[in-house]
């Protein structure tokens, strides 16, 4: 039977994500049985790999098929793609439409859910968590089998993308996942993590309309329903950031007695400074010259200014100032498949000023061959930290990691094959040590 807020979402905007929620549970997402990604400089999400027996396999979709349209939602960008993803959800028909090899093909059926997670040594909890807006995000936490009495706790703060935090099996996973599983596997620590509102089982609308506000009031919520566990060790809590949740990691963490901080490929100047940085990294690795990269950098300029600092909508700039589009591959209001206004919340914050204020261990790992992120600013947040007592915060360079915690032979590879490189259990060992050194 629904309840009558999911009534009420159900009757006035028709999200799917409401139906059959009871006791507490969260309607479980759907699978396609197969790894699917946007395919960036084109329309359509391509299938790079398939289980057997699943959806995609038992409806005759192949490697290599590309899924132009779900239901109503045509793929052509990011921020469709995660609307359409949106619509796959337990026992619910969809229509697909699919290209391969020019000619299309038409595929309906009824979408199963996605297992659950399932660990060696660890017992799994989905934990809805209630947020201000009325909605519930999707908290997963994991407790060592055979454990008695309290038991330390691993909070992680996920990255920017609206790219799932639980570990599932068809998705093709990066080295985050690895680490986490490592964790959980092998630590002796509980460790939680949650899904962004409108995120996998989470309701809301879908994770592209998602600010960055909402994002940060579902993860402090969820560390306070973490907290107040009856088996988890207050007093030992360990808050792990990646990529923009190493950034705000200490803004999560700054109302709780936090014991140490363990962060990867994090940010802390702003994010206009940011952004200019990424953006040179692209130009540069893409093989443009260097007076060609200086050109485009003062168009990024101009375009980001108006952006972010003037809280304009690309659509609006690059109406008034048409040459921005060169340096422009995102939507009228959304970059990275979420929204602008995510991206001017992100601008606001000032992320010095929160790192000044910690004052427990610090580990900031930064991988060698990460061109999305900035070796300096994991510098500086050490030393940020340090003024506040030196020695309690230390950098760590890894040779040959990128940005989500893989390895590559140069830089080059890392940034034609992101997600290609092989994950190594140094990285885990690594955090591991410091955390017996310092805690």
């Amino acid at each position: 039977m629904l309840d009558f807020k999911c009534a009420f979402v159900l009757l006035i905007f028709g999200w799917a994500n409401c139906i059959g929620q009871e006791n507490g549970t969260l309607t479980r997402q759907g699978t396609l049985g197969a790894s699917i990604r946007p395919v960036v400089e084109s329309v359509g999400a391509k299938i790079t790999a398939t289980t057997k027996d699943g959806f995609a396999d038992r409806n005759g979709m192949k490697v290599g098929d590309l899924i132009l349209k779900i239901d109503s939602i045509y793929i052509k960008d990011r921020k469709s793609y995660y609307e359409a993803l949106r619509i796959l959800r337990k026992d619910v028909k969809v229509n697909l439409l699919i290209e391969r090899n020019d000619t299309i093909i038409k595929v309906r059926g009824i979408i199963p859910g996605i297992p659950k997670e399932k660990f060696e040594n660890s017992e799994v909890t989905y934990m809805p968590i209630l947020l201000s807006s009325g909605h519930r995000v999707q908290g997963i936490v994991t407790k060592p089998k055979r454990t008695t009495g309290k038991v330390p706790g691993i909070f992680f703060v996920r990255w920017l993308s609206c790219d799932p935090v639980e570990i599932i099996p068809e998705s093709s996973p990066v080295g985050i996942h690895y680490l986490l599983e490592e964790f959980i596997e092998n630590s002796g620590y509980a460790v939680m993590r949650v899904e962004k509102p409108g995120l996998g089982d989470s309701e809301g609308p879908p994770c592209a309309y998602v600010t960055f506000q909402e994002e940060l009031e579902a993860h402090k919520e969820a560390l306070r329903a973490f907290m107040n566990l009856d088996y988890i060790d207050k007093n030992n809590i360990i808050i792990i950031g990646q990529s923009n949740g190493a950034a705000y990691a200490p803004l999560v963490g700054e109302e709780f007695d936090i014991n140490a901080y363990v962060i990867s490929g994090g940010w802390s100047k702003t994010w206009f400074e940011h952004m200019l940085e990424i953006e040179r990294n692209r130009y540069e690795l893409l093989g443009h010259s260097p007076a060609e990269v200086s050109r485009r950098l003062k168009l990024v300029s101009e375009l980001y200014t108006e952006i972010l600092i003037k809280k304009r909508q690309p659509i609006d700039v690059l109406t008034e100032r048409n040459h921005l589009s060169d340096v422009w591959q995102w939507g009228p209001d959304h970059q990275y498949g979420i929204t602008i206004e995510y991206h001017q919340q992100l601008q606001d914050l000032n992320l010095a000023e929160a790192w000044s204020k910690v004052g427990v261990p610090t580990l900031a790992i930064y991988g060698e061959f990460d061109w999305i992120m900035n070796r300096d600013d994991h510098l500086e947040i050490t030393k940020l930290v340090n003024r506040n007592n030196p020695d309690l915060a230390s950098f760590i360079e890894m040779p040959k990691m990128n940005h989500s915690l893989l390895f590559y032979e140069s830089v080059e590879e890392s940034f034609k094959n992101f997600g290609a490189g092989q994950y190594d259990s140094k990285v885990y060992e690594t955090i591991m040590n410091w955390l017996k050194q310092k805690l």
